[in-house]
């Protein structure tokens, strides 16, 4: 099966708890989690195609996941403080 080199928001997660999503359906603070966990891969040099693609792609959005992420964890805390 071919691949686009570059993963875009509408091609769906290659691998994962959220394989099932695309790329902008998937949590941010999942993506961000993913990026420790793919560069910690990429040292040991065992970084699939597909964790290069979706690293690329972290790496790429990295300020706007940033932002969602921060977003997403006040929305929380909020719900939390108020049952």
């Amino acid at each position: 099966m071919s691949y686009p080199i570059e993963l875009r928001d509408e091609d769906m997660m290659p691998f994962g708890a959220h394989n099932d999503k695309t790329m902008e359906e998937v949590p941010a603070s999942y993506l961000l989690y993913m990026k420790g966990v793919l560069e910690q891969s990429k040292e040991k040099g065992k970084l699939s195609q597909d964790g290069i693609r979706v690293l690329r792609y972290i790496k790429e959005n990295l300020d706007v996941l940033d932002k969602q992420a921060q977003e997403d964890n006040r929305k929380g805390w909020q719900k939390r403080s108020n049952p």
